[in-house]
């Protein structure tokens, strides 16, 4: 499925997520925010890598339970054919699956409970800062650091 109709210059993300409800959800939190684009929908990690590919998205944000592909080898795949997007890994904590997924190339981690505002600012963080603290997300800490 692919969706678009953002500003111009608005942080396009893919949505990888088996989860229609929690898809659902996710889609309404970040359409509330002006600078975000939901450029497609996978339902499974072969079609997150089928879509990011086509797509080319800043970010994607990856649900750790999905079918076909397992997320660490769906990031793998989607970092070696598009370097620049930032995988985002949700789901609930286990730390042997986060750090998989850190080292297959995931940006960083956050926990599935925290669609709201935390999501968004993570996000954003995730699609402008050069580095993003993902041992502070694998934390459970979902803002970016701030500057000083």
């Amino acid at each position: 499925m692919v969706v678009s109709g953002p500003p111009p210059g608005a942080i396009r993300v893919l949505l990888a997520e088996v989860d229609r409800p929690f898809a659902r959800e996710l889609m309404r939190t970040l359409t509330a925010e002006e600078w975000f684009d939901i450029v497609g929908c996978a339902r499974d990690g072969r079609e997150a890598v089928e879509l990011a590919t086509a797509l080319l998205p800043d970010v994607v944000l990856m649900g750790m339970e999905m079918s076909g592909l397992d997320p660490v080898e769906a990031t793998r795949r989607i970092r070696a054919r598009v370097p620049s997007a930032r995988v985002f890994i949700m789901g609930s904590f286990d730390q042997v699956k986060v750090d998989a997924a850190l080292a297959a190339g995931a940006a960083g981690f956050i926990q599935r409970t925290c669609v709201s505002a935390d999501l968004a600012a993570a996000i954003l963080g995730l699609a402008v800062m050069s580095a993003f603290d993902s041992a502070a997300l694998a934390r459970g800490r979902a803002e970016p650091p701030v500057s000083r």
